[in-house]
């Protein structure tokens, strides 16, 4: 079977490698450090592995490979996308083997795959899987190239497994996983793994696929990536209709010159707002223009949507939902009014005046 192989990063030099060989106090498996020099982090297709493993848990499709300098990050610091607590919390002893020196090379759709450094059985592939999976499990190969040459698709029992050649990537996904930079006891060395990965990928404004966010809409609330990011060429155009954080809108006004005021596809930012399809998007929503209108950001709120519709008749229909949101907290048995406000402004334009409702009422008691 065709094995279709997308490179994330260059080539890893020698010396990247050996770099890594001097944080980890061993040489890498000789097979899996030819496959790191070729393919330095990489997504590949098909993508499940067939060999047995040595118990019943379902074996997920490998999301991507990480490349020389994500494993590198891993040993200087917490990576958020590791199992390692788990591991030594529930499967320390599962097998004779130190924990320590299992290196996770890749994340699955669930979990993660690793390979294990120590003398005793040096290259075994393991994976775990803490979420309706076994934990940690040994697979019955040593040898990375089998497992690379056992990909193959999932089996739903057909007669046949469909086979497809996936088309050659125009640029890597790779930036778009957020998780892959979150360092918390260490965010400076996330941060420039990031910018590394973001120079790999190019134009800030180019989206993961047709109909995705862009790098600029997915790191929009995290600001001192969104920082780099515009100073990368990223474009703020249409940023303020997609957010839902009051500190990046204070950003984006403040130090951006973005116009809330100013609508983008025919659509002003306070009707995206005022606007939810569910309980919570109530709850931002209402909290959200209370601040926006609490602050010196001046809204035009004469403004109509496409269709005609107000300001004050979206907040009519963002309150109700806001109430009833808290009523059914109140039926769940949890209710809290410290999580919760009662908004004066949004009250004002409502009815005009100063008047408070049944909800006013409740928070001034």
């Amino acid at each position: 079977m065709d094995i279709h192989i997308n490179n994330d990063e260059p080539e890893a030099s020698p010396k990247k490698i050996e770099e890594l060989e001097s944080l980890l106090g061993t040489s890498l498996p000789n097979e899996y450090r030819s496959f790191l020099q070729k393919h330095n982090g990489c997504t590949i297709y098909p993508d499940v592995p067939t060999i047995e493993a040595d118990t019943n848990m379902g074996v997920w499709a490998v999301e991507r490979f990480l490349s020389v300098e994500d494993l590198i990050m891993q040993k200087q610091t917490k990576v958020m996308y590791s199992d390692n607590e788990y591991i030594k919390e529930y499967d320390g002893e599962k097998y004779p083997i130190n924990i320590e020196k299992l290196l996770t090379i890749a994340i699955a759709e669930r979990g993660c795959y690793h390979i294990y450094l120590g003398n005793e059985e040096k290259g075994q592939i393991y994976a775990t899987c803490y979420s309706d999976g076994d934990g940690l499990v040994k697979f019955d190969t040593n040898s990375f190239n089998d497992f690379i040459d056992s990909l193959s698709f999932y089996d739903f029992g057909d007669d046949e497994i469909e086979e497809y050649s996936p088309p050659k990537l125009e640029r890597s996904s790779k930036v778009f996983d957020y998780f892959l930079f979150d360092t918390v006891q260490n965010p400076e060395l996330g941060f420039q793994r990031f910018k590394e990965v973001l120079k790999e990928y190019g134009d800030p404004n180019f989206p993961k696929d047709d109909g995705y966010k862009n790098v600029v809409e997915t790191y929009v609330h995290n600001h001192r990536f969104l920082k780099h990011i515009l100073s990368q060429g990223g474009k703020t155009e249409g940023l303020l209709n997609s957010c839902n954080n009051y500190e990046t809108i204070q950003l984006l006004i403040s130090e951006y010159n973005e116009d809330i005021n100013k609508p983008y596809k025919g659509r002003f930012p306070i009707h995206n707002y005022a606007t939810a399809t569910s309980m919570h998007d109530h709850k931002v929503g209402y909290e959200l223009i209370d601040k926006i209108l609490k602050s010196k950001i001046h809204i035009n709120l004469s403004v109509t949507d496409s269709n005609g519709v107000d300001i004050k008749t979206k907040l009519i229909k963002l309150n109700k939902g806001y109430n009833d949101y808290i009523d059914y907290d109140k039926k769940r048995g949890n209710y809290n009014p410290e999580d919760w406000i009662f908004s004066e402004e949004i009250e004002k334009i409502i009815n005009g005046s100063n008047h408070k409702g049944w909800l006013g009422k409740l928070f001034k008691k």
